[in-house]
């Protein structure tokens, strides 16, 4: 049996101390393709925010951050991890309890036993029944972690914690970047319908004209009715951009925590800006404090410690015991020496068979961790993806923002040569109607490049971590 024994313990394996999984580091490029000249004097990933010089956006931000209902959600399952890396800190400690009891008890007297000792066979020999018994007593036990099994779950439940906590950071940058997304659409909507009411505004003057032209026959119905289409047109845009206005004010409210009512009242009219070029940071600096890559990583270190885990569960566990305690069937003599209890002494449990279910659940484990291996390694690859796309958009934006600028301008003085002509007699309505209409155009492009420089600009600054909020708790 001692050979057996022996024989088992050489078969597996000889420490339950598994190692961690080192991060595979090969996915972090030297440096980052898109970095440009202009990186000197561009803003930090964490002061992107305020760059923007929107105090209204930044109310919006802290709103956000403060009441949103999904960021509510990842603060309780942080808090949640947090309780279960203590509860888990609990499993290393000894345990004690207290009990006290105080009963009543008959037993058969039918049993040929207690009927010779209730006094059928014997005078001199009773007992009382129903008789008393009063207990009380301390009883302390403690499991000696012989081979690392609760400390690895510990550490590992200590991994949840920081995972969860990057959680709730990746959480934050993400509800930034969203309303951020949705205030630039808003603002969107505000400038084309600002757009739209000038245009409004114009073609009403060019139907006053062109029905004067007509009264004077000096032009045809036919320019009146192109005149008046035209501004039909314009009127029928605006139901839809006020509804597109409201989709992305009601976005807001949501993101907010709040009723699309609250947020139109404290709702301020502004104009979008643009925002100047933000650093990129050498790889190695911004990539391992992403939060979704800190939570790769410390998902992965968890799942390591927990084939340590499972590891020891191949041998012994050794628990130290002891008690003490008074009996007595009357409460008089409960605390009397006559009535003291006690009993000390270890206990060895030694699932010697079930090494069949132990090696099912190493396997289990150990797939678990290539699994988060291979999410992290794809975590990283996504993440210098996006930082790549994102900085690559944010600058090719803004150079067809820089060229559309010219467009609107040299489009804004072709319409107005071409009005000078039309007043003159020298040219037809529609080279006029055509002329504003590719004006209408280009300032519409215009204000969707705008829009979109400042989401490209919020989602690379997301990309690069946003604030600086990653900590890692002790």
């Amino acid at each position: 049996m001692r050979i057996f024994a022996l024989a088992a313990v050489i078969a597996i394996p000889t420490s339950a101390c598994v190692p961690i999984t080192p991060i595979d580091g090969s996915g972090i490029p030297d440096t980052f393709e898109a970095t440009g000249a202009d990186q000197d004097t561009a803003a930090s990933p964490e002061d992107w925010l305020g760059a923007l010089e929107d105090p209204f956006l930044e109310s919006l931000v802290d709103r956000a951050l403060s009441d949103n209902l999904e960021l509510a959600e990842a603060i309780a399952r942080t808090e949640r991890a947090r309780a279960t890396a203590r509860l888990r800190r609990t499993d290393l400690l000894p345990e004690a309890s207290v009990s006290a009891a105080a009963q009543t008890d008959r037993t058969s007297e039918a049993t040929a036993l207690l009927g010779a000792l209730s006094g059928e066979s014997g005078p001199d020999i009773s007992i009382e029944n129903p008789a008393d018994l009063f207990d009380i007593g301390v009883d302390v036990s403690w499991e000696l972690d012989l081979f690392g099994a609760n400390r690895a779950a510990l550490r590992a439940a200590h991994a949840d914690y920081v995972a969860a906590q990057a959680d709730k950071d990746a959480a934050s940058l993400r509800i930034t970047a969203e309303l951020v997304r949705s205030y630039a659409r808003a603002r969107l909507s505000e400038r084309i319908l600002s757009i739209n009411a000038e245009f409004i505004e114009a073609q009403e003057k060019t139907v006053g004209v062109v029905e004067a032209k007509v009264e004077f026959g000096a032009t045809t119905e036919d320019d009146l009715v192109l005149a008046q289409g035209r501004l039909a047109s314009l009127r029928a845009d605006r139901p839809v951009l006020l509804a597109d206005l409201a989709a992305s004010q009601y976005a807001i409210a949501v993101l907010i925590g709040e009723t699309p009512k609250t947020l139109l009242d404290i709702w301020q009219d502004g104009e979008l800006s643009v925002p100047g070029a933000i650093s990129l940071p050498h790889p190695i600096e911004i990539l391992p404090r992403r939060p979704d890559v800190v939570a790769a990583e410390y998902r992965l270190r968890a799942s390591s410690l927990r084939i340590g885990a499972e590891v020891a569960e191949y041998y012994p566990k050794l628990q130290l015991g002891a008690s003490i305690g008074s009996q007595a069937t009357d409460s008089d003599t409960l605390f009397s020496a006559a009535a003291r209890t006690y009993s000390y002494g270890p206990i060895l449990n030694w699932r010697i068979l079930d090494f069949a279910a132990i090696n099912a659940a190493v396997d289990s484990a150990r797939g678990r961790e290539r699994e988060l291996l291979a999410q992290h390694r794809l975590t990283l690859l996504r993440a210098v993806e996006e930082i790549e796309r994102e900085a690559l958009r944010f600058k090719m934006y803004k150079t067809a923002l820089a060229s559309r600028k010219i467009a609107v301008a040299r489009q804004t003085r072709a319409l107005g040569l071409i009005s000078d002509r039309y007043s003159e007699g020298d040219i037809e309505l529609l080279d006029v109607l055509d002329a504003e209409r590719s004006l209408l155009d280009e300032q519409v492009q215009e204000a969707h490049l705008l829009s979109d420089i400042l989401i490209a600009y919020s989602v690379l600054a997301k990309a690069l971590g946003g604030y600086d909020s990653t900590r890692i708790p002790r």
